[in-house]
């Protein structure tokens, strides 16, 4: 199953918003969430969550 850029940004936000919750450091789960603003920033929101590789 494919999943859009932008959903990713959304989901990885909840995830970093509840480890802040419980004093949690999610340093992975940061960088993923950076990865996908950077997709979403380039025009990728729409795209499959595959395309992120492309920023890499």
């Amino acid at each position: 199953m494919l999943s859009r850029v932008d959903i990713f940004v959304k989901d990885m936000g909840i995830v970093a918003d509840a480890g802040r919750a419980v004093g949690l450091a999610l340093p992975v789960a940061a960088a993923a969430e950076q990865l996908y603003r950077l997709g979403a920033s380039a025009g990728l929101g729409a795209c499959d969550d595959s395309t992120i590789s492309t920023i890499l």
